[in-house]
């Protein structure tokens, strides 16, 4: 099974509450990375859509992790997915939710 970890975090633009689910290593780089560029798209004034604030977040960790991440932002959406083991990451910031995930 998937061990999921609820964590509250701080990382919300103006201030918001966020919480997080994850089963990305708490020690590995990976995680610090998707919480930093998930904040750099929703703070980006140039990123006005969800879509291009996914294509930011999905083409970083593309880039830094190789192929094949999936990213979908919205403030409400549902989703049913397979994931490799160690590449969920869901994040709610105020009412946008933030879902990564990778696949083979």
């Amino acid at each position: 099974g998937i061990g999921l970890h609820l964590l509250a975090g701080a990382m919300a633009a103006g201030g918001a509450a966020s919480t997080i689910m994850s089963d990305m290593d708490d020690h590995g780089k990976m995680k610090a990375d998707a919480r930093s560029w998930i904040k750099e798209a929703l703070d980006h004034s140039e990123l006005t859509s969800e879509k291009q604030q996914a294509g930011y977040v999905k083409a970083r960790l593309d880039e830094a992790y190789g192929p094949t991440w999936h990213c979908v932002v919205g403030s409400d959406f549902k989703a049913q997915f397979t994931h490799e083991s160690k590449t969920f990451f869901f994040v709610s910031v105020g009412k946008t939710n933030v879902l990564l995930f990778r696949t083979t």
